[in-house]
C-alpha cells in the first residue's frame, strides 16, 4: 500500500513539472501533395526545456527533420534548432526563466518530401498559477537640487590712498616756514618795537 501511495505521488510530481503547451495555431506550408508532420509536444517548466517527437500520418517516427524553435519577444528571436534522432525526438533548452516568458513561441518543422509546419503557443500552464513578477518599482528620484554656499560678507576696507611721502615733506616744511615767518608767534617783540618807533617819529 505505501509502494502504489509513493508511486502515485511521483506521478503528480511528474505531471506537475510536464504540462502541454497552449497551442493558437498550426499551419501546413508548401505543396498540399506532399506529406504533412504529426508532432506531439510537451513543456518540462522545472528543466526550461520543450520535448518534440515528430512523426508522419502514420505516427511513425521521423528522423533528421529540422526543427526550429523562436521566441516573438526577444530581439533575435531564433533561440533553438536541431535535427531529430532516431526517434524522432529533439530537445530545446529555453534560456532564462520559464515563467518569464509569457510571449509566443513557433515552432517549425521541416524535411525534403514533407510540407513545413508551424506551430504558434505559449507555455502559459507553467506559470498560470502564479501572480506575473513584476519589475521593481524604480523609486522616483527628485532632482537634486545643489544647496548655494553661504556667502559670508566680508566688509571690504576702504581703499587706503597711498600717502605722498613728498606731499608730507612739503607740508612739514610749510607748516615749519609758516610757524618762523609768523609775527604774532614767533616775534612779538618786533612788532612792538615797529608801533613804538612810528610813535616817536610821527
Amino acid at each position: 500500500m505505501l509502494k502504489i501511495f509513493f508511486l502515485v505521488f511521483l506521478i503528480n510530481i511528474a505531471s506537475a513539472a510536464v504540462v502541454a503547451p497552449t497551442i493558437y495555431e498550426q499551419r501546413d506550408l508548401g505543396t498540399p501533395s506532399l506529406e504533412e508532420f504529426t508532432y506531439s509536444i510537451s513543456v518540462d517548466c522545472t528543466s526550461a526545456s520543450i520535448n518534440l517527437y515528430v512523426l508522419d500520418e502514420e505516427y511513425k517516427q521521423v528522423e533528421d527533420a529540422n526543427t526550429y524553435l523562436k521566441y516573438i519577444d526577444f530581439a533575435q528571436p531564433l533561440i533553438s534548432s536541431g535535427e531529430t534522432d532516431k526517434a524522432g525526438y529533439i530537445l530545446h533548452k529555453l534560456p532564462g526563466n520559464v515563467k518569464l516568458m509569457r510571449g509566443f513561441f513557433i515552432l517549425v518543422i521541416q524535411k525534403n518530401g514533407f510540407r513545413n509546419k508551424e506551430i504558434h503557443f505559449d507555455i502559459g500552464r507553467c506559470y498560470n498559477d502564479e501572480v506575473p513578477p513584476n519589475k521593481p518599482d524604480q523609486e522616483k528620484l527628485e532632482p537634486v537640487v545643489p544647496e548655494e554656499p553661504e556667502v559670508e560678507e566680508t566688509v571690504v576696507p576702504d581703499a587706503i590712498e597711498p600717502k605722498n611721502e613728498t606731499e608730507e615733506i612739503d607740508n612739514t616744511t610749510k607748516s615749519e616756514e609758516d610757524e618762523e615767518t609768523s609775527p604774532v608767534e614767533l616775534c612779538p617783540g618786533i612788532l612792538a618795537l615797529l608801533i613804538v618807533y612810528k610813535f616817536f617819529r610821527g
